[in-house]
């Protein structure tokens, strides 16, 4: 098969001093290289086998070692290593998808790959998938899950997650990739993080590093490193809170956009605001851009309690755009 690969500047210093930035080609070698790299707690050499099927042929570890060590032999001539690796990785169907897109390099049990115009992977019980996102970085589908790739390319990437759940590298400038789910849209502003679809569509979202936006129907929360967001079909996604927040504020997190607005509410958000700690105004401003009238002013008396000196109260409790964007400034910076 013919692929486009973008142009070579050639060597760089990095190839002797991996302090050095690498051009595009070579650091698209070193991350493709980097699960075979040495691993002293094994006995040298000992690669162990990768199960790769492609078109039905599974490699032992015997040709696994060879291919793996004449790839780094390859390194040192930059572009003809990358392309030593691309011809032995597994392709998701290799026709129609475009190279850049999305590619398959490593597979674990038993995945079946959909049709052409589906271009679906599915994982079943004990499997997993590795999928390259063009040159943005990987994706990682668990046991029991079902994926779609959509779109892949200049103009951005989007997969779509029917079940299951996906662990996404990504680092890229904001909004290139996105994870859809049955709950809302994840987008991507360059991070790590895991997207779990429960059966009923429900959808868990913890975020390791970076941020994502999770968006639904004019409704959006950002969901920063250490913090999670569940979201629920036709309802969109709850305030974030800290994985170690108090469990009841985590409770009013989930409960909040389910509750009708008035007393009921009010009364269900004051042990929550009891066990606030200033860092979780994360989740209390979230629950601001959502209370209605009567209910915010216990969430802006809780949000002021810090030093915020300037702000206008009553601006605040009407939600007064340009008050609410001034507030969330200084409070972002504990997030």
């Amino acid at each position: 098969m013919n692929e486009q690969h973008e142009p070579n500047s050639g060597p760089t210093p990095w190839l002797n001093d991996p302090r050095e930035p690498p051009n595009a080609e070579e650091a698209r070698l070193e991350r493709a290289l980097a699960p075979l790299r040495y691993d002293a707690a094994k006995r040298p050499l000992e690669l162990g086998a990768l199960e790769v099927r492609s078109a039905g042929r599974a490699r032992g570890a015997r040709r696994l070692w060879l291919s793996a060590a004449a790839a780094a032999a390859l390194m040192l001539t930059g572009l003809a290593g990358w392309a030593y690796f691309r011809s032995r990785a597994t392709k998701i169907d290799a026709a129609p998808v475009p190279p850049g897109e999305f590619e398959l390099v490593e597979v674990h049990g038993t995945v079946q790959l959909g049709a052409a115009a589906a271009r679906e992977l599915v994982c079943g019980a004990g499997a997993s998938a590795r999928v390259r996102v063009g040159d943005i970085g990987t994706l990682t589908l668990e046991e029991n899950s079902r994926l779609r790739l959509e779109r892949g390319g200049p103009d951005g990437y989007h997969v779509y997650l029917e079940e299951g759940a996906v662990s996404a590298s990504i680092f890229a400038a904001p909004r290139v990739f996105s994870v859809g789910t049955p709950s809302g849209l994840a987008v991507d502003l360059g991070c790590i993080y895991r997207t779990e679809v429960e059966p009923d569509g429900s959808t868990q979202l913890s975020v390791q590093s970076g941020r994502v936006s999770f968006e639904a129907d004019g409704r959006h929360s950002l969901v920063p490193a250490g913090a999670q967001c569940r979201a629920f079909p036709g309802r969109g996604p709850s305030a974030p809170v800290w994985s170690d927040a108090h469990a009841e504020l985590q409770r009013l997190a989930l409960e909040f956009d389910a509750l009708a607005p008035g007393a009921a509410r009010v009364e269900r958000m004051k042990p929550a605001l009891a066990v606030a700690q200033p860092r979780d105004s994360l989740t209390l401003f979230h629950l601001l851009e959502r209370a209605e009238t009567g209910e915010r002013e216990l969430l802006v008396d809780n949000l002021l309690a810090g030093s915020h000196a300037g702000l206008d109260r009553a601006r605040l409790v009407a939600k007064d755009a340009a008050e609410l964007a001034a507030l969330r400034d200084r409070l972002e910076r504990d997030w």
